[in-house]
């Protein structure tokens, strides 16, 4: 029985050059990132994996990797207008 980890992933029998039978694990793709609001895909996001550290994967401004650029640009607008109303 395989460990708990692995029991969802995909298995491959393989016959290993020795003879014996081998069973390989595949791991599940990553879905891209989207945008909380508009649920289209991010930009300049890392897809995959690898042991990059969150802060080479995302980027680097307000929101990044949480928003897109049109839905931030829409929050920063609605704001700006909303302090100039008071």
């Amino acid at each position: 029985m395989p460990r708990p980890s692995l029991r969802n992933e995909k298995r491959h029998v393989l016959k290993a050059p020795s003879g014996r039978i081998v069973i390989h694990y595949e791991k599940e793709k990553r879905n891209r990132d989207k945008c909380a609001l508009c649920k289209s895909e991010l930009r300049g996001v890392y897809h995959g994996f690898g042991s990059m550290s969150k802060t080479s994967r995302i980027v680097k401004r307000a929101y990044g990797g949480y928003l897109c650029h049109k839905c931030l640009q829409k929050i920063i607008e609605e704001r700006v207008i909303s302090q100039l109303r008071l």
